[in-house]
Order: C-alpha cells, then structure tokens, then sequence
C-alpha cells in the first residue's frame, strides 16, 4: 500500500492518504472481514477502496471527521459487496467437487450411499407398517382376507 502511496505527487495529498490509512485501515478490513469473511478477500477491498479513496481525494476535506468516516466505510462496503456477488458468481471448477465428502470418499460414492440409505429407510417403514397390520390381525384374529 505504500508503493501506491509513494506515486502520488503532491505533498499534502500523500499526507493526507497517509493519515487516512493510519486511521482507518482497522476499521476498513474490519467491515470488508465481516461482509467477505475471508482476510485476503478483505484486504483487496481495502486496497481497491484506497485506489478509490485517492481519485476522490478532493472530497475529502479533513481526516478525523464523520463525514470522511462514513465516506471510506461507504466505499469499503460497497467494494466488498461487489467483490461478494463476483466471487458468488464464479463457477468452480468440476475437480473442485470431486474430492468433496462427509466421509473423505468420493462423491459420486457418497451420493450412491445417501441414496441408498433413503431407499432403505423406506422400505423399513413399509416393513414396519406391514409388520404393525400383521401384529394387528393376530391380535384381533382376522383372516388374511380381512386384512
């Protein structure tokens, strides 16, 4: 960041960016943090924020205000909501989901397992209905055809 500090030319401007940053660098990776959830994700935000900040560098009048506050914390938020919706809508790579399972196996095996564990548990509970109607007529004594 202070490569892309260093390139700006006038004196008063690299100061000034540089108290901004001093002063709200924690609380910029903070929100972007809380909106990405992932630190390097949060750390582009922030240095696009400040790429932003220093081409609107004449909007800011002094440093230590509300309004130069709510200024960077707008940007920061809008950039990571816009970095959010770009990383959403990336697709993942097929290989991505390969090796992917609750029980480190593949997931084609997985699936396969899950779908036959559902087409057991139903059969058990047809069982189970067939088996409480039997109980039933044993109990009550009917004959098969009044089952």
């Amino acid at each position: 960041m202070f490569a892309l500090i260093t390139t700006i030319e006038n004196e008063d401007d690299r100061y000034k960016v540089t108290q901004i940053y001093k002063l709200y660098r924690g609380i910029m990776l903070y929100i972007a943090n809380s909106i990405l959830h992932e630190s390097h994700l949060a750390e582009d935000a922030v240095s696009e924020a400040f790429i932003r900040i220093i081409n609107n560098l004449e909007r800011i009048d002094t440093i230590d205000d509300q309004k130069t506050r709510a200024f960077v914390v707008i940007i920061v938020r809008n950039i990571s909501l816009d970095l959010l919706r770009r990383h959403r809508n990336q697709t993942r790579p097929f290989e991505d989901y390969i090796g992917y399972s609750e029980y480190n196996e593949l997931v084609f095996d997985d699936i396969a397992a899950r779908d036959a564990c559902g087409k057991i548990a139903k059969s058990i509970a047809g069982l189970n209905k067939a088996i409480a109607i039997g109980k039933r007529g044993v109990f009550m004594e009917y004959n098969l055809q009044e089952l």
